[in-house]
């Protein structure tokens, strides 16, 4: 009985829920479109009474303003920033070209007059450009030609024939053969060792032009012909000196240093300045302060040289205010006593004294100069040729020149003195330090079969003893033989053209001729901007005592050069 009103109570409880279910699912899609009724016939009241509240308060505005007169309502920072906006659009608007397939549209006009003349113009631009788009596209030779080809052989026009390959029967095409373009030739690389035949030539050539300018009629320049020397204030240099030494004892005294300036050189770029320093003070001390001199002599740098060689004193060099240019000239007038003495004298320039600096090449006996682009390195081989052209003759120096700049030294082309051409091309460069090697073994040869060591005593042996140390039997083979040996000054500009050209064989030539041409009058004056390990090796270097640095380019380049930082 129990169990009989349960189930009853049961069918009848899920009989609910299932009617429930049904009606909730039947009316929720009527029950969400009520919904978004009634809030929109909300929204759009909402609308309406803002709108209508706007516009109210606009009239009232206008009405306000037209019956006092007052100035327009000032516009917000949202409002403003709109327009403006807005204003830029129609200006972008009206300033954007536009372009329908490929053809440009005017732009629309601003006002409304003329809007249905420009419809109008439109309308006829869309037309045409169809038009345009149906007509035939213009097709180019070659494609054409392709076209055609292809067309051909898609027919079958072209010829056909029989191949048997392998025993087997095969059909292919029996087309024309292509033309093949001749082959190229390559041509010679540039820095190629030359031939034989182009060394013997430039051999003969340097033979030739030896002999055929050796009896030249030269007389040397004029020294008129050089620029005089600057005349100098001797009386503002004094007043400078001695206010800069009154500067560098106080200087000393503020750092507890009892220093006295005991004498003062003033050359044309430094002055030097002589201090005596007290019992007891170390030079390490002094040394050490190069830069408070500098700051307070109001100078880029200061040198100190401890000490100065042959004294007992300490030297400070310190830059001149105006720096004075050294003519040749004036170099060449001071040292003329000396030049009398020496073989091949270069004048160097001036040194920290005001004394002119005058050495001999031969007793050099060969010349290193470097120095980054404009610190005067080309300055100074122009001043060391015409210190040889000034006081030797050709048959007492002659001269090989090597530029690869070819505007360098290619004002000294017409020389006397020149042995060949100035030499621009770096192939002829290699063959003529090969001739000088050679032609320094030949020399080595004839010092030996006269007996003497150098070229000075050969040169001092008269046309008969000559003879006779030769014994001389034939006049052919006399009038062969020299009786007066000139020197050779090989000057080459750009050392590191040469070694990136013909590294291996000019590094040969150089050391070689570095080592063993002293004694036979040949003298080495190679310049360089680069000077690095790789452009000056230490054979090389080491065959080089005598160098000259100008200012370079990092403290590594200044050790490769000097073997010390300074440059």
């Amino acid at each position: 009985m129990l169990q009989a009103h349960f189930a009853l109570a049961g069918s009848v409880i899920i009989c609910l829920s299932l009617m429930l279910g049904g009606l909730l699912l039947s009316t929720d899609y009527a029950v969400v479109s009520v919904a978004q009724l009634v809030f929109g016939i909300a929204a759009g009241a909402v609308m309406r009474g803002r709108s209508s509240r706007v516009a109210a308060d606009d009239a009232a505005d206008s009405a306000s303003s037209r019956k006092s007169k007052r100035k327009p309502r000032e516009l917000t920072s949202d409002e403003l920033s709109a327009q403006m906006a807005r204003e830029a659009a129609a200006e972008d608007a009206a300033d954007v070209a536009v372009r329908i397939r490929g053809k440009q549209v005017a732009a629309p006009p601003a006002d409304e007059e003329a809007e249905e003349e420009w419809d109008e113009a439109a309308e006829y631009a869309l037309d045409e450009a169809e038009e345009d788009e149906d007509a035939e596209v213009p097709v180019s030779s070659l494609a054409a030609k392709a076209a055609e080809e292809k067309s051909a052989s898609d027919s079958g026009i072209s010829k056909i024939r029989d191949v048997i390959v392998n025993g087997l029967k095969k059909t292919v095409r029996d087309d024309e053969p292509e033309s093949s373009p001749p082959p190229r030739v390559r041509d010679k690389k540039r820095g190629e060792k030359p031939t034989d035949s182009a060394r013997e030539e430039m051999l003969a050539s340097l033979n030739e032009l030896n002999e055929s300018e050796a009896a030249l009629d030269y007389e040397l320049p004029s020294i008129e012909l050089l620029t005089e020397g600057d005349d100098v204030c001797f009386e503002e240099q004094t007043i400078e000196v001695r206010r800069k030494a009154k500067i560098l004892e106080k200087t000393f005294a503020d750092f507890g240093f009892k220093v006295k300036v005991v004498e003062i050189e003033t050359g044309p770029v430094i002055a030097q300045y002589e201090v005596e320093l007290e019992a007891g003070l170390r030079l390490s001390r002094i040394t050490g302060l190069a830069d408070d001199l500098a700051i307070a002599l109001r100078v880029p740098s200061v040198r100190i040289v401890a000490p100065i060689p042959g004294k007992n004193t300490v030297g400070i060099e310190v830059p001149n205010e105006t720096r004075q240019v050294v003519r040749l000239r004036e170099v060449l007038e001071e040292s003329s006593k000396q030049v009398k003495n020496m073989r091949i004298p270069i004048f160097l320039g001036k040194d920290v004294s005001g004394n002119p600096m005058t050495v001999d090449l031969s007793t050099l006996p060969h010349l290193l100069i470097a120095g980054r682009t404009g610190t005067g390195k080309s300055v100074c081989l122009n001043a060391i040729i015409s210190s040889i052209l000034m006081t030797r003759r050709p048959e007492e120096v002659r001269m090989l020149m090597i530029d690869p700049k070819m505007v360098e030294l290619s004002c000294y082309g017409r020389l006397p003195h020149l042995m060949h051409p100035v030499v621009t091309d770096m192939r002829k460069a290699e063959a003529i330090l090969a001739w000088a090697v050679d032609k320094m073994e030949e020399r080595y040869a004839l010092l030996a079969r006269a007996g003497v060591r150098h070229i000075s005593s050969y040169n001092q042996l008269g046309k008969e003893e000559l003879m006779e140390r030769l014994e001389v039997e034939s006049d052919e083979e006399a009038e062969a033989i020299p009786d007066h040996l000139p020197f050779i000054v090989i000057v080459a500009d750009e050392m590191a053209d040469l070694m990136m050209t013909a590294g291996k064989e000019v590094e040969q030539h150089i050391i070689r001729l570095a080592q063993k041409s002293r004694a036979v009058g040949i003298h080495l004056i190679l310049a360089t901007q680069k000077p690095t390990v790789d452009v000056i090796t230490g054979l090389i270097k080491s065959n080089l005592p005598a160098r000259i640095a100008f200012q370079v380019a990092s403290r590594t380049d200044s050790r490769v050069v000097l073997d010390e930082m300074g440059a």
